[in-house]
Formats: structure tokens, sequence, C-alpha cells
């Protein structure tokens, strides 16, 4: 499954700006970068060590072993948001860094 996860205060940042702006329409909202929910994860669990603690913490997992029925690939085209806004969106790796 893979998603553009966005760190909230840089999604506050772009909320106020468009309430801020004349700008009006859809604008797609996520970070740069495409990341499978498991590589989220990983990436989580390296910066935040104490999260992975314990036998079992962290099970890999497959969506249709689960039961949900969920889109497996919500990329977002953010040209437009790139194009009109100010205010960046970054990437899981940029922020973590």
């Amino acid at each position: 499954e893979y998603r553009q996860p966005v760190h909230v205060d840089s999604l506050m940042a772009v909320l106020l700006e468009l309430a801020e702006s004349p700008l009006s329409g859809p604008f797609n909202l996520g970070g740069e970068q495409r990341l499978s929910r498991w590589e989220f994860g990983q990436r989580l669990l390296a910066h935040l060590p104490d999260l992975a603690a314990g036998p079992g913490a962290v099970v890999p997992g497959l969506v249709r072993d689960s039961g949900l029925v969920r889109a497996s690939d919500l990329t977002m085209d953010l040209a437009r948001t790139r194009a009109c806004l100010r205010t960046r969106l970054p990437g899981v790796d940029e922020i973590l860094a």
C-alpha cells in the first residue's frame, strides 16, 4: 500500500496559507515522498527505536490478510500544489533527517 505521508506541521502551514489566499479548487496535500506503509513504518522505527521494543512489537502483514478493503496506491499528483503554494510538503526522509 503506497501513501505520501505528510507531517502535521507542514500540513498546518499549507492549510493556513490556503486560508489566507484567494486560491480555490482542489489541492492534493501529501508529502513529496511516496512510500509503502511498510517503508514508512521502518523509517519511523529507525528514528524512534523505543517503538520497536518488546517481542512482537512490529509484525509484518498484508492488507488482504486483515479483511480490510483499501486502495493499494494513493499516490497523488502534487504539481498544482507545488506550482501555486509557497509552503513545501517535504517527504518523510527530509522530516526525519
